[in-house]
């Protein structure tokens, strides 16, 4: 499924042998004014939590929430486009609360379960209402052997919380652990994930102890 910028002309500065010095800092002042208003403000993931009910896409893909102001018709009379399926997914998912995560759930993820993916792999793990997808940082579907093995992942974690074991965030034993057991089984994750994977996780706990995060545990 494939889920999918105008250019916009800046004024022309003066030349400098017809300006003074505080006439052209005045003029780039209001042209970068201007190009700032040109453009729509860029709303983080965080700020727009309590708004996301059910909805949990990582924190660094604000570029996603465009998806909540694609029109979804209430009469379908016709197939809906990507953006759209898309949009509705996300739409009736944030209609709902945040499921809990914790033993005898199933489809329970955390914020910092998708955020562990997307620093892991740099794509976006999707938790919907009874339903995940993999995107890029603008809606587009990612290789099908990638989504694959973010999927594969995925599944583990949401199966650990469900049997009970893995409450909390996810840790570093925990991520070298589920990448030992991929290996065993004879499909080895990239290794270059579990690096990348291990310093989020790191640096989560170093430079970020009291962050809120969306994790409902048992």
């Amino acid at each position: 499924m494939k889920i999918s910028q105008a250019h916009s002309l800046s004024p022309t500065i003066a030349p400098l042998h017809t300006s003074s010095i505080r006439e052209v800092l005045d003029t780039r002042k209001i042209i970068a004014n201007t190009d700032s208003a040109r453009q729509a403000p860029m709303i983080s993931v965080e700020e727009r939590a309590p708004q996301l009910g059910n909805l949990l896409i990582p924190r660094d893909a604000p570029r996603l929430l465009r998806f909540l102001d694609v029109e979804v018709p209430s009469v379908f009379t016709k197939p809906l486009t990507d953006d759209q399926m898309m949009a509705k997914w996300m739409k009736e998912s944030i209609s709902h609360p945040l499921r809990p995560t914790g033993k005898g759930v199933s489809n329970g993820y955390t914020q910092d379960d998708v955020d562990t993916i997307k620093a892991m792999t740099g794509y976006n793990f999707i938790a919907f209402d009874g339903g995940t997808t993999v995107v890029d940082d603008d809606g587009n579907p990612v290789p099908y052997e990638v989504s694959r093995m973010i999927m594969k992942i995925a599944d583990r974690i949401e199966t650990d919380r469900s049997l009970g074991l893995l409450v909390g965030d996810i840790t570093e034993s925990y991520l070298r652990g589920v990448f030992k057991d991929f290996e065993k089984n004879g499909r080895a994750l990239p290794e270059e994930w579990l690096k990348r994977g291990l310093a989020y996780v790191r640096e989560r706990d170093t430079y970020r102890p009291a962050a809120v995060r969306r994790s409902i545990t048992a």
